[in-house]
């Protein structure tokens, strides 16, 4: 029984410092600990850094109703939206890379979608949004729905996700059609 409690504690004592032994021969020092260090062939080197991406969000959008117009026998309305988006990511992104698309619904559980206009942010192949930035525009459209159901509009920018993003589910926003 005293032969087999030593051999156990020969063997727990060899293995403590068999675990402490380092094969690449690098120290790690206090900043780095096994977390922030990759095994690549047999050697350890720091991840990559965090990529440098845009991240558009909507800050802020209305949808305001103007006129009611007939053309040839149909109904439409013109309503003007005003926004204003912001690029929340650590990268700059050229203005006409970015899009919005609007839909109109109804505040049932009718999915009926009307498209409701779009269009690039800019036009200008120079114009960028950087960092921190802010950009407000408004447009028109007219559109052919139903203001006795309450109507609402949707709001997406970059809804195909040309633009990669640090986060790509927040481009979305909707309002109801103020009267």
């Amino acid at each position: 029984m005293k032969q087999t409690f030593l051999f156990i504690a020969a063997l727990a004592s060899c293995l403590c410092s068999f675990a402490q032994f380092d094969s690449t021969k690098r120290k790690i020092t206090a900043k780095e600990t096994s977390k922030t260090l990759l095994p690549v062939n047999q050697k350890y080197v720091k991840p990559p850094a965090e990529a440098q991406l845009p991240d558009l969000t909507i800050v802020s959008f209305n949808a305001q109703y103007i006129s009611t117009q007939v053309v040839d026998g149909v109904t439409k309305h013109l309503v003007t939206i005003t926004y204003t988006i912001k690029n929340e990511g650590t990268a700059s992104i050229a203005a006409n890379k970015v899009s919005w698309q609007g839909w109109i619904s109804y505040d049932t559980n009718n999915p009926q979608m009307i498209a409701g206009g779009g269009r690039d942010v800019s036009a200008s192949p120079t114009a960028v949004i950087d960092p921190g930035a802010t950009v407000q525009g408004s447009f028109r459209v007219t559109i052919q729905f139903d203001k006795n159901r309450h109507p609402l509009y949707t709001m997406y920018l970059d809804k195909l996700n040309t633009v990669k993003e640090l986060n790509e589910v927040n481009n979305i926003a909707q309002k109801a059609i103020t009267f």
